[in-house]
């Protein structure tokens, strides 16, 4: 999982995918999960291309 430090707002509330830069959908989605960490809670979610090179799947983390 990247530092959430790093990423955009967007980025933290699961619109854009961590890992990249694209827009994400409820379809296009794969949700990783609600975190917390020093910047509070955040909701990331990746593209299905990433959240696959990155070993997730739908619902897994």
């Amino acid at each position: 999982m990247p530092d959430p430090a790093g990423l955009t707002e967007d980025q933290r509330r699961g619109a854009v995918c961590v890992w990249g830069t694209a827009r994400l959908t409820g379809e296009s989605a794969v949700d990783l999960g609600e975190q917390t960490s020093a910047v509070g809670r955040w909701y990331p979610r990746a593209c299905r291309p990433h959240a696959a090179a990155h070993g997730h799947q739908d619902g897994a983390q």
